[in-house]
């Protein structure tokens, strides 16, 4: 997770061109993954192949609508 982090806020500085909007943007990404982490563990959702690609698809539309 910490290099995916570490690419979305390298795209975002280079696209942006400012460390302190990027820093924002890899902040609140990181809060995504932090609930979505917490409500599997609320639901006692296990990782495996689907929710996986569940939770890739529900990071990209939460970045999507942001």
């Amino acid at each position: 997770m910490g290099l995916a982090l570490a690419g979305v806020a390298l795209v975002c500085l280079i696209f942006l061109g400012s460390l302190k909007v990027s820093a924002m943007v890899v902040f609140m990404v990181a809060m995504i993954d932090v609930g979505l982490l917490g409500s599997l563990h609320f639901f006692g959702i296990r990782l495996n192949a689907i929710s996986v690609v569940n939770l890739v698809l529900c990071v990209g539309t939460c970045i999507t609508l942001r």
